[in-house]
């Protein structure tokens, strides 16, 4: 939520509706919420990502080789 209201400040609402607000080094990878880190991507790129069972990603590389 916090990465959203900074990205929303910076290009606004309706530049983002219908999108994702991503992280490029994940949070859990010690990614921080700095605008450096942030970037708009559609849902389905962004929704990608393996998952071990547990719901922690497996890679930061998709399945689908992007």
């Amino acid at each position: 939520n916090q990465a959203r209201r900074q990205m929303v400040q910076k290009v606004g609402n309706t530049a983002l509706e219908g999108k994702d607000v991503n992280h490029k080094k994940a949070l859990s990878r010690g990614g921080i919420n700095a605008q450096s880190n942030l970037e708009i991507k559609n849902p389905k790129n962004n929704r990608s990502f393996a998952r071990k069972s547990s719901g922690a990603m497996k890679s930061e590389r998709s399945r689908k080789g992007f």
